[in-house]
């Protein structure tokens, strides 16, 4: 990240999945504020979307169950690499 601090000041958001896991609603403000978007509720639920998700991680965007699972280390503790 130091080439883009360097390269680019000022000019990207950092978004730490541990905070947005402890806190999803602190972090949605903050990237929608950066980015000059109203927050909607909507955002909390984003596995409530009727709409398709055309992505490989589709099973993701499904459930909150993922962010449950990273936030009782469920995944860290797999052997994700960190």
């Amino acid at each position: 990240m130091a080439h883009f601090d360097a390269v680019l000041p000022g000019k990207v958001h950092r978004i730490f999945y541990e905070n947005l896991v402890a806190g999803p609603e602190n972090e949605i403000r903050h990237l929608l504020g950066y980015l000059g978007l109203p927050f909607e509720p909507e955002c909390l639920d984003f596995h409530k979307n009727d709409r398709a998700v055309t992505t490989p991680v589709r099973s993701r965007c499904e459930s909150p169950s993922m962010i449950a699972r990273w936030s009782n280390g469920g995944i860290m503790s797999r052997g994700s690499g960190r």
